[in-house]
């Protein structure tokens, strides 16, 4: 009987772990290809390559992506519910699209926290939500 009590704990203690409904979860942040939708409430323009962010495993805690011209890569920590993006770099084309690549990396070195409601994930500068990405 102990068992199956330590059993059932284990199980439902897991089960909120890995919630998706979860507000700031690093493991729903981590493993997931994060497709941009909206830049400072304006709808992202279809381009050839969706703007992107993937980020690592919470213990190397370094993320990828595609801004709209080009590749980035860096680092990011957390605190409980805040996000710091550092040590950003990205490949060097030029390209149509450079004014929103532009924004979009301003946004990152200016977001202030996080949230994960679903499939959505929203970045924050104070209470204003200044890019929204869904899950792929």
């Amino acid at each position: 009987m102990r068992y199956q009590l330590f059993l059932l704990i284990f199980i439902l203690s897991g089960c909120s772990l890995f919630s998706t409904k979860s507000t700031n979860s690093n493991l729903n942040l981590t493993g997931t290809r994060w497709v941009m939708h909206t830049l400072n409430s304006e709808s992202i323009p279809n381009l050839s390559q969706s703007i992107y962010l993937e980020f690592t495993s919470k213990d190397r805690k370094r993320f990828t992506g595609f801004a709209g011209c080009n590749e980035i890569f860096g680092e990011y920590s957390l605190n409980p519910n805040k996000i710091l993006f550092d040590k950003m770099g990205s490949t060097r084309k030029t390209c149509y699209h450079q004014d929103l690549e532009n924004n979009f990396l301003e946004m990152l070195k200016n977001s202030t926290h996080f949230k994960i409601r679903g499939h959505q994930l929203s970045f924050y500068q104070g209470a204003a939500i200044v890019g929204t990405f869904t899950s792929m």
